[in-house]
């Protein structure tokens, strides 16, 4: 009888820990950010080629720098240790952030005040999908760096 409902009671218990296990979703595949970045769609308004450095404490130390290069509304290049692609339409800029092929981030940015580059970036979800606001988020605060 007591094998029965010791056998009975880890059998609840690892149902129990089942269900509280929180579901993962699936990562985010740069498949589908390349074609979230390209449904933004929109003249750029701006340029963002060139040398930027971050103005974020996220992570020990910000960001990194950055250097992007703009052709048309698509940007590629650097964040930190980070590669990115990204689209300006208008004065927005959509970003994928990638480590070794695999999506880490997505960011929309704007521009400040000051010329610099802010906004938020979410990690593996689309940053306008309705659930990025409960994701993981990190700001991303850009300055440019003054050509010499």
């Amino acid at each position: 009888m007591l094998r029965a409902t010791s056998v009975i009671g880890f059998a609840l218990i690892a149902l129990l820990v089942a269900c509280a296990r929180p579901t993962v979703s699936p990562a985010l595949t740069q498949g589908q950010a390349l074609t979230w970045l390209d449904s933004k769609s929109g003249s750029p308004e701006m340029d963002v080629s060139g040398a930027w450095e971050s103005t974020s404490p996220f992570m020990a130390g910000g960001w990194g720098n950055a250097s992007l290069v703009q052709m048309g509304s698509k940007v590629s290049g650097t964040l930190g240790l980070y590669t990115v692609e990204g689209r300006v339409a208008g004065k927005q800029i959509f970003l994928m952030i990638l480590s070794n092929g695999q999506v880490y981030y997505t960011a929309i940015l704007e521009p400040t005040k000051d010329g610099g580059i802010a906004g938020m970036a979410v990690s593996k979800i689309l940053a306008d999908d309705p659930e990025a606001k409960l994701a993981e988020r990190a700001p991303i605060s850009l300055v440019r760096i003054p050509s010499k």
